[in-house]
Formats: structure tokens, C-alpha cells, sequence
């Protein structure tokens, strides 16, 4: 099993690698900003996967971030009367919850979850998808799982 710096500097290595070769060659016609960060939200979706494992650095952080959430979104929702508040805050306590189930190197490393947890950045970027897949991808390559479900 690979540390997340392993899986962190594989990204790195591999990802830089790639944009100067599509740029060497242009093919990549990407504002500098937009590449930089791309390649930045990149680094946590190269440890991403390992969220199944309870000891995994982007597990404790998601978690603290995730009741940190909770506990706001209840308080705001004291404030604003917003029921959207409350179906938030039961999908993130339901999602810590199957975290508390699953099992290392299931869905999490799956091309299904690379997509789904990707997916969502289309609304900040197109292109920065890409740089997520990239990421999440280059974790499943290094642990050996590329596998649909």
C-alpha cells in the first residue's frame, strides 16, 4: 500500500509532465491560472480513494469537515427555516455514515467513483474536471484497482 505522499507525488510528477508535453505540442490551450488550478485541486483527489481507510489523512479531514457542516447547517437552519438545511445535513451524516462501512479499496477505488466525485467540479470548470480524473485515476493506477464498480 502507498503512502499519500507516494500517491501525491505521482500526480505531481505525472500530471506536470503531461500539460508540458500537450503544451510543448499545442495541444492544451489553457489559461495559466485555470492549469495551475487544475493541477492544485488535483493533489487531493490523488488520495481521495483511501477515504475507506480510517486512518487515511483525506478521511479525517472530510470527517472533521463534514461534522463541522452538520453542526452549522443546523444552526442556520434555527435561523432561515431552510428544510434543504436539514436533507444536506442528513446526506452528509448518511455519507460519513457508509463511510463507517465500507470496506478499503471498494467503490471508493473505482472509475464510478473517480467520475462521481469529479463530476460536480463542472460547475466551477469544465477543465478542471479533467485534472480530478487525472488525479483520482493516477491513485487507482499506483494501488493496481482500475475497475468499473
Amino acid at each position: 500500500m502507498s503512502g499519500y505522499k507516494i500517491h501525491i507525488l505521482v500526480y505531481l510528477i505525472s500530471i506536470l509532465a503531461l500539460v508540458f508535453l500537450l503544451k510543448n505540442y499545442n495541444l492544451l490551450e489553457l489559461p495559466m491560472e485555470t492549469m495551475l488550478l487544475g493541477i492544485l485541486i488535483g493533489i487531493p483527489y490523488s488520495i481521495l480513494p483511501d477515504i475507506d481507510l480510517p486512518s487515511s489523512v483525506m478521511r479525517k479531514f472530510l470527517g472533521r469537515i463534514s461534522i463541522a457542516t452538520i453542526l452549522v447547517l443546523l444552526i442556520a437552519y434555527l435561523f432561515l427555516k431552510n428544510i434543504l438545511l436539514i436533507y444536506i445535513s442528513i446526506s452528509l451524516a448518511l455519507f460519513l455514515y457508509f463511510l463507517w462501512f465500507s470496506r478499503h479499496r471498494g467503490f471508493f477505488h473505482s472509475i464510478t467513483a473517480a467520475i462521481l466525485f469529479s463530476a460536480p467540479l463542472f460547475l466551477i470548470d469544465t477543465h478542471i474536471v479533467g485534472f480530478a480524473l487525472f488525479g483520482y485515476l493516477s491513485h487507482l493506477t499506483i494501488d493496481g484497482k482500475l475497475s468499473l464498480f
